[in-house]
């Protein structure tokens, strides 16, 4: 459904019997806010008896918002209408893997440093929300078993733009700010595995970083999980990754999870 701004009642009719409904926003809350005022039915609701065993935390930009997904393929300019979470690669794990997910993502955001926006991902990651609501979030609310960063994109197109002297000592800037907030989530989440997910895009020395940053963080429990690009298989849209790429991403990374947590 798209809806209006402001306040919008939606009637649903279904037929008599048991029922289960969700509901998804697709979009990311940087561009736009939703909230669910409060749900009422002629008949009852009945207690939840879904319990997922497990419980996976995505931290990331744009890639994990879903950003492009519905959109033609090429490097069109962004549209709203054009991002689908349910087509991206964390709602498609969550789904394959039967598991409760939470996301943390910000199309542009960096770790370190971005030319897309002001701000970067280790800044409001302990925030309830980015700008609305800065009070802390309560970890124990939701314990992750594992952990996906997804980040690294929008540094690595900052420094594409640098001088080469420039550009090596903002690199180790990243890479020190990723140590740092690798040891922060790991911290903050102390029972889960983290899994680095990185190539949707060829950037030269993305995965170099997020292994050297995996290692130098000095955490166990730390993997490293390379897919394939967006231009490799020919599937870049509004300049993000497509369906495709999602989907491919997604299958390695759900083994990857089974093997390290089943």
């Amino acid at each position: 459904m798209r809806l209006p701004k402001g306040e919008k009642t939606i009637l649903l009719s279904f037929e008599e019997g048991t029922h289960s409904f969700e509901i998804v926003k697709l979009t990311e809350s940087v561009n736009n806010s939703f909230a669910l005022v409060r749900a009422e039915t002629d008949g009852e609701f009945l207690p939840c008896k879904e319990a997922r065993a497990l419980k996976i935390e995505f931290i990331g930009d744009s890639i994990t918002t879903g950003f492009g997904t519905l959109a033609p393929l090429g490097y069109g300019e962004y549209k709203t209408k054009e991002q689908d979470v349910t087509k991206a690669f964390p709602y498609l794990t969550a789904k394959a893997l039967g598991a409760e997910y939470y996301a943390i993502a910000a199309g542009g955001w960096p770790i370190y440093k971005s030319k897309y926006a002001d701000h970067a991902i280790p800044e409001i990651y302990e925030n309830v929300d980015f700008f609305r609501n800065t009070e802390k979030w309560n970890f124990s609310s939701f314990c992750p078993d594992v952990v996906v960063i997804t980040l690294g994109t929008n540094d690595f197109s900052y420094l594409s733009d640098l001088s080469e002297e420039t550009r090596a000592k903002e690199r180790a800037r990243v890479k020190e700010e990723f140590i740092a907030f690798l040891r922060r989530v790991a911290a903050l989440n102390e029972s889960a595995k983290i899994f680095l997910l990185c190539g949707f895009f060829e950037y030269a020395g993305l995965l170099p970083l997020t292994e050297e940053a995996a290692k130098q963080s000095e955490i166990s429990n730390v993997f490293v999980i390379e897919t394939n690009s967006a231009v490799s298989l020919s599937d870049v849209r509004a300049g993000h990754p497509g369906r495709k790429t999602h989907c491919v991403a997604a299958k390695k990374l759900v083994e990857a999870i089974r093997k390290a947590v089943f």
